[in-house]
């Protein structure tokens, strides 16, 4: 599917591909960790049979866990020895003015 136009310096495409029951599997899967709630998202995210969807989760199986790190400012700080720069170099040590 593509839509093109004419504009001054051309012609312009745009391409949309419309998204895959895969995709929608991988969103379902983001949202809940529910099998009935993510056939039932897949099912109507993609407007496909219950049965249809209920074999694309399984198909694609349980998502894997990901490991979030999250990192504050003052955990760089305290952690790795970063000074907190406020344009007085000579506050950073290590730094000779």
């Amino acid at each position: 599917m593509s839509e093109v136009w004419e504009t001054k310096d051309g012609r312009r495409r745009i391409r949309r591909d419309p998204p895959t029951l895969e995709e929608a599997v991988v969103a379902a899967q983001g949202l809940t960790e529910d099998f009935k709630g993510q056939v039932e998202i897949v099912a109507s995210l993609m407007e496909v049979s219950v049965d249809e969807a209920r074999g694309a989760v399984l198909r694609m199986g349980q998502r894997k866990g990901v490991n979030h790190v999250t990192v504050t400012e003052s955990d760089l700080y305290e952690d790795y020895g970063f000074a907190e720069f406020n344009g007085d170099d000579s506050a950073v040590n290590g730094c000779s003015a």
